[in-house]
C-alpha cells in the first residue's frame, strides 16, 4: 500500500493523494474466470479491483497457454498466458 503524503510542500497538492488513493486498489487486484459471465468485466472499489474473465473463447488471434507454478506461499497454482506467433 502506498501511504498518503501528510507533510511537506508536496502535501499541499490534493491531486497527489487522490492519485495514491486510486492506485492502492490496483495493488489488491483479483482476477477470476467465471463460466457464467457473458463478457469480461471490471469492478473498481475503494479497497480492490475485481477483473472477471469469461471461460474459453480466448482472445481473437491469440492462443491460451496454461503454466503450472508454485506461488510465493508454496501453493501449486496456474497462470494463463496469451501467446501469439510473431509474423
Amino acid at each position: 500500500m502506498i501511504e498518503k503524503i501528510k507533510a511537506g510542500c508536496i502535501a499541499r497538492s490534493k491531486k497527489v493523494n487522490e492519485v495514491i488513493g486510486k492506485l492502492n486498489p490496483l495493488l489488491n487486484i483479483d482476477v477470476v474466470v467465471s463460466p457464467g459471465a457473458d463478457e469480461p468485466s471490471i469492478v473498481y472499489t475503494d479497497n480492490n479491483v475485481l477483473l472477471t474473465l469469461t471461460e474459453g473463447g480466448g482472445v481473437s488471434g491469440f492462443d491460451e497457454e496454461v503454466v503450472d507454478i508454485i506461488d510465493e506461499n508454496n501453493v501449486p497454482t496456474q497462470r494463463l498466458f496469451l501467446t501469439k506467433t510473431a509474423p
